[in-house]
């Protein structure tokens, strides 16, 4: 995504992100808080990572660590993207780190929606942090 001259911390708190701003959606009394100093330093272009899904078959097999990497791999070589963000939801936070290869991780997303609020973190990689990561997770992991 192409923030421009904007900022992370005004598309998260808009919901702008989430929502075409033509077509609207969302619930009714949704908000979201961010509360995180690095959303808005955060602008030009940046991928988005959102959440994968795994069939309960394949779940605890590694998948997540996999394709996080290639699609951060992928956004880099297609757009020439310099920052990777995700959010998470708190109590995931500590398994979600080693398993992306991220190191940073921000607390301060509130997002409100239907009655209940969700508090997350926001996950940040650089490019800088991303060469040498995926490096080590192919040694690691790569063809035998």
């Amino acid at each position: 995504m192409d923030l421009g001259n904007g900022n992370l911390h005004d598309e998260l708190a808009s919901l702008r992100l989430f929502y075409d701003p033509r077509i609207g959606g969302g619930a009714p009394d949704e908000l979201l808080f961010c509360d995180c100093p690095s959303a808005h330093q955060l602008h030009g272009l940046i991928s988005f990572q959102a959440g994968g899904w795994h069939h309960p078959d394949y779940r605890s097999k590694g998948l997540s660590a996999i394709s996080s990497r290639i699609v951060k791999a992928l956004a880099l070589t297609m757009w020439d993207v310099r920052e990777w963000v995700s959010l998470v939801d708190d109590p995931l936070v500590s398994h979600l780190l080693p398993a992306y290869g991220v190191t940073t991780a921000e607390p301060g997303i509130e997002w409100r929606r239907y009655g209940e609020t969700v508090r997350m973190h926001m996950l940040r990689m650089t490019v800088a942090e991303l060469l040498p990561n995926l490096t080590l997770f192919l040694q690691r992991h790569g063809a035998a």
